[in-house]
């Protein structure tokens, strides 16, 4: 079972990514512009675009572009579209290593989560588009991954919370709503070293390092933005009016 959704995963994101057209996507101009951008050796937005959102993927998709355009394609931006098609691939790859992590023998849960994810057009749909979010669902999976190998094998050695931590940072250089990930994963383990007191001590010691790992990693970003704008994490203009009134 398990195969066949991960052969119909491949077979679905590959078509959408080589026929979708790559100006379609959400926000797809800016996202473009962005990476076209990087590619020019133009740098990083000033004020425009998605200029609020980390460098990650569009250095990855300029790479992307710049490779098609030497091979010659028509669109050498569906490079990037493929790209983010392999992304969803390594996910379900992921999830499914995430999915025995939890819950080790029952292959029926196996499947039935790589059928969710696999049937979920959200993930269809972000995979087929010139976009980040396909990214940043791959490195949050990573790190949740991560660190339910950490918490089920008590392994809190140095490399393992390092790893999590390079996890972690990444995907806070793809879109900042990672950080609902690094929140969950620190949250995650401070409940491990609640329950476990033989090994608080390990883990708390392992969770530092992965909070300091991901903070070398992603703080440039943010000191960037902090002192290019007034906001480090999403400096958007907001509506001045409760939620409930808008």
């Amino acid at each position: 079972m398990t195969i066949a959704l991960l052969a119909a995963l491949a077979v679905v994101a590959v078509w959408n990514a080589l026929h979708y057209p790559p100006g379609l996507g959400y926000d797809a101009i800016d996202h473009v512009a962005y990476a076209e951008g990087i590619r020019a050796g133009e740098g990083l937005p000033d004020g425009i675009g998605e200029y609020y959102t980390p460098p990650g993927f569009y250095t990855l998709a300029a790479g992307a572009i710049e490779l098609g355009d030497r091979f010659g394609l028509d669109e050498p931006r569906r490079l990037a579209q493929l790209l983010n098609a392999a992304l969803a691939f390594g996910t379900a790859l992921l999830l499914l290593g995430l999915a025995r992590q939890l819950w080790p023998g029952r292959h029926v849960l196996h499947a039935l989560a790589l059928g969710f994810f696999v049937c979920s057009g959200v993930v269809l749909k972000a995979a087929a588009m010139f976009h980040p979010e396909t990214l940043d669902l791959f490195l949050s999976t990573l790190a949740l991954l991560l660190a339910a190998r950490m918490i089920v094998n008590n392994d809190y050695r140095l490399f393992s919370a390092l790893a999590l931590g390079l996890a972690l940072g990444a995907g806070q250089l793809v879109r900042a709503f990672s950080l609902w990930t690094f929140a969950v994963v620190v949250l995650a383990l401070a409940a491990a070293a609640v329950v476990d007191p033989d090994r608080r001590r390990r883990i708390l010691v392992a969770g530092a390092v992965a909070v300091a790992g991901t903070a070398v990693v992603a703080g440039p970003w943010y000191a960037y933005q902090a002192r290019s704008y007034t906001n480090p994490i999403f400096d958007r203009p907001q509506v001045a009016k409760p939620l409930w009134e808008r």
